[in-house]
């Protein structure tokens, strides 16, 4: 037993050294004197930034001076980086939230550039994104007097507008605070959701909003290279990552907020895996002690056609609609933000860019509050959302599940297909506390509810929480159980190929049989 013992203490002095090693070459690169000759900091970072709480501080950016180190200083706290293929990166321990003004000061060696920063404050940093609803201006709202009649002008909220065109240079000046000439011609939504959240908060913790708002930008554009080889129908697919998101992809944030789908109208039936793969990606490359954190996504509101209006926008964004809101099935922490029963007026000709947009940023913000900042009330503001599906083994019984209980009995909204793309007109839909079984004497191949691009909460939509929250639309795809031909076909084709395999591997066992008798004798 003893032998034992000492053979476990010099495992512990082993690991201890070990660990000692790795401290002190960790701690000899924050400590490491500035000598890089030159530096440039990347434009993301500028005056009145605010870099997300309880999260690593990173700051990044390039340099010719290979090997030499770039020092920075937040604060009281000090870091370096070593400047390695061109570019260099360093980190500051995370920080709780504080209003109080930190200066941000990166520099070389003796004789190089110096940058500093100023009014740098830690709080909670939210990405707001998606196409020109994103981009809709506050002044374009329905509620723009009113909301700027209430800005004091001293709200802890600091807005990264990047807009339309972005440049890799001469961009530090981008972090601006909410007033009411900022946020004139920013975003509704993140200028609504950011005053709501701070007005929660009594302006104690400061709020970061960076927003990338594109008309008529696909998903592919947002999203790298290597998520998009087999992207269908994207001519500039990749563009605005490369652009704008390369820049602050590793940039900490409490949560993302998307917009968009109107683009992928005519290319819906990947959207939902598309999404979610970027989604996925972004949490890894962030790096985050939070690395799940919570995806809000905003449902496309109805949009109402009118042949007699020439005016009138119009788009059947109603499948991509749909995908949308299968994706919290599948992907933790995605949330489905509700819009049919904000939004039905038909007489309103610009359709794809409802004016609405406190009601959706008011409704945003109480998810928010309630399910990321532990509110009361979660279920108040929440619809509910699909938790999963299943099918029989002969694909004619679907059940899905929800994360909550539906309030109402009503059919209404829902469209089922067969396996040979037709409506089937002959169903029974059973809605049963959180569960709604649909059966049918044809295979199911797509449940699709709320799909049609006019359905309206209140008209056409009945299926809701026990508050009145609606359920989002969503599209149930199901793999159809071949049929006993198919599948004896299948059997068949197997058995070909197995009893095919079997020869070959007997013929070639005989080759060497024979090759290796006949060098044998000899």
């Amino acid at each position: 037993m003893r032998g034992i013992y000492k053979a476990f203490a010099y495992l512990i002095i082993f690991c201890v050294a070990v660990c000692s090693m790795i401290f002190c070459d960790v701690y000899a690169v924050q400590f490491e004197p500035a000598t890089a000759s030159d530096f440039e900091v990347d434009s993301f970072f500028g005056d009145n930034m605010v870099f997300q709480q309880n999260e690593e501080i990173r700051v990044w950016g390039t340099s010719a001076s290979e090997g030499k180190y770039i020092n920075a200083r937040l604060g009281e706290s000090y870091a370096a980086a070593k400047v390695s293929n061109g570019s260099w990166e360093l980190s500051f321990a995370p920080r709780v939230y504080s209003s109080e003004p930190l200066v941000l000061e990166i520099y070389g060696g003796d004789g190089s550039e110096y940058v500093s920063f100023e009014n740098i404050r830690i709080g909670d940093v939210w990405w707001v994104t998606g196409q020109s609803n994103i981009e809709f201006a506050a002044s374009a709202s329905s509620s723009w007097a009113e909301f700027a009649a209430s800005l004091t002008g001293d709200e802890n909220v600091y807005l990264y507008d990047i807009g339309d065109s972005f440049s890799g240079e001469g961009c530090h000046d981008r972090w601006r605070r909410l007033n009411k000439y900022s946020s004139a011609s920013a975003s509704a939504l993140a200028c609504f959701v950011s005053k709501g959240l701070t007005d929660a908060f009594n302006n104690e913790i400061p709020i970061g909003m960076i927003i990338t708002g594109y008309s008529g930008a696909e998903l592919a554009s947002f999203m790298p290279p290597q998520l998009t080889e087999n992207a269908t129908f994207a001519a500039e697919k990749n563009k605005i990552y490369n652009n704008v998101i390369s820049h602050f992809v590793k940039a900490s944030v409490r949560g993302i907020i998307w917009y968009q789908g109107e683009a992928d109208a005519s290319v819906y039936s990947d959207y939902s895996q598309k999404l979610s793969s970027f989604i996925t990606w972004l949490r890894k490359q962030k790096n985050q002690y939070r690395q799940c954190f919570p995806v809000y996504a905003v449902e496309l509101t109805p949009c109402f056609w009118d042949g007699d209006d020439p005016n009138r926008q119009y788009i059947d964004y109603g499948e991509v609609r749909g995908e949308t809101g299968v994706i919290c099935a599948g992907l933790d922490n995605f949330y489905m933000c509700p819009t049919s029963d904000l939004w039905k007026n038909k007489d309103y000709s610009n359709n794809l860019h409802p004016d609405n947009k406190q009601q959706i940023a008011q409704r945003l913000c109480s998810m928010i509050l309630s399910g990321d900042y532990g509110y009361e009330g979660y279920e108040l503001f929440f619809g509910p959302q699909l938790t999963g599906y299943t099918i029989s083994d002969n694909g004619k019984c679907a059940v899905l599940t929800f994360d909550m209980e539906l309030a109402d009995t009503s059919t209404a909204g829902f469209t089922v297909i067969d396996g040979q793309w037709h409506p089937i007109t002959d169903t029974d839909i059973i809605i049963d506390d959180a569960r709604i079984t649909v059966k049918s004497k044809k295979e199911i191949k797509i449940i699709r509810y709320n799909t049609k691009t006019d359905n309206v909460f209140g008209e056409d939509i009945f299926l809701k929480s026990l508050h009145g929250i609606p359920v989002s639309a969503f599209a149930v795809t199901y793999e159809v159980p071949e049929s006993k031909e198919q599948e004896s076909n299948a059997l068949w084709h197997c058995f070909n190929d197995a009893l095919w395999m079997q020869i070959g591997m007997l013929f070639c066992s005989f080759l060497v049989i024979a090759v290796v008798y006949k060098y044998m004798r000899f």
